[in-house]
């Protein structure tokens, strides 16, 4: 396991076995995997074969989905992260449904696009969300601070999916504003957390 960058009290790391489970428990999540390829949920072995890709793309090409945990337990809450695909470079994520209106998808996808941009020197990365999952791509337009979108429609396999490119100039535009609303935001979660 290889700890590639950290803050927020969060971690962005590489794979290792002991995230199997915590991955197969998301992907049998229908809610979780809605809008993921044809929507259905994945097996055990299915995940256990995709966190193996994972794990070439890593030492083949130093990008990966990579791992997200709070930096105080280490657990998976789920990944965030770079894979080429036909398109380019794509930047996706997934999280666990219990860590889903927590800081923690914000906080894992910034440290990933960070990662991207500042150390892999990136110019640019893409996602490609389905056109129905609404509410991801407003996340992705306040995220890059964009107020209307390109008609850039891919039909894929799986139905329609917009796709939105991400670049180093806008990331770093809004990098002040995103990192000033992740501290606001698990500055009041942990708040809460603690009153609980």
């Amino acid at each position: 396991m290889t700890l590639l960058t950290q803050g927020y009290s969060t971690h962005l790391r590489t794979w290792r076995k002991s995230d199997i489970p915590g991955y197969a428990e998301l992907a049998a999540d229908p809610q979780a995997m809605k809008y993921i390829s044809n929507g259905k949920v994945r097996t055990y072995r299915e995940i256990e074969t995709e966190v193996d890709r994972f794990q070439q793309l890593q030492r083949e090409l130093g990008i990966s989905r990579w791992v997200v945990t709070r930096s105080d337990d280490n657990i998976f809450l789920g990944y965030s992260g770079l894979e080429p695909k036909e398109l380019g470079i794509n930047f996706g994520m997934r999280f666990q449904r219990k860590w889903w209106g927590t800081p923690w998808p914000l906080i894992g996808a910034h440290l990933a696009l960070r990662y991207a941009f500042d150390d892999l020197n990136l110019n640019s990365v893409y996602s490609l969300t389905n056109v129905s999952h609404v509410k991801a791509i407003q996340t992705t337009m306040k995220y890059l601070n964009i107020r209307s979108l390109d008609d850039d429609i891919h039909q894929t396999p799986h139905g329609p999916h917009r796709r939105i490119i991400y670049t180093k100039a806008l990331f770093d535009a809004n990098r002040e504003k995103n990192e000033a609303r992740i501290e606001r935001v698990l500055h009041r979660h942990l708040r809460i957390e603690r009153m609980v």
